[in-house]
């Protein structure tokens, strides 16, 4: 029913060319003991990333609560990476009052205070 060559119609073709690849990686991950592990553990994404099952004392459960911690961990990073700022700083410092010797009311240590402040 599914096979593209039983279709002549260019849609009914294309639909049908397209479930039937769907089978046959269905038929493919199923039909191999290792392949068909990796997918219960990771998923299509491992499959297609081409992880390994671990350790064989590990138990399904311990290698997929691992697995769903990475991917956490790598979200994480991702949110993290998109709000941390990373660059650069200048701040100018205008020290000129306090060298000449001109105190500044208010102002107990002229040091601290900032003219101006850029950042890249």
């Amino acid at each position: 029913v599914f096979h593209p060559d039983k279709h002549i119609d260019q849609s009914k073709h294309s639909q049908a060319q397209e479930a039937f690849g769907r089978i046959q990686e269905a038929y493919e991950v199923l039909s191999n003991p290792h392949k068909r592990q990796i997918y219960d553990v990771y998923g299509r994404k491992g499959l297609a990333a081409g992880l390994e099952v671990g350790d064989a004392l590990r138990s399904r459960e311990e290698l997929r609560r691992e697995w769903e911690e990475f991917r956490g961990r790598e979200a994480r990073e991702k949110a993290e990476a998109a709000v941390v700022q990373r660059g650069s700083y200048q701040a100018k410092v205008d020290l000129r009052p306090a060298l000449a010797g001109k105190g500044l009311p208010g102002v107990t240590h002229p040091g601290t205070l900032f003219k101006s402040v850029s950042a890249q």
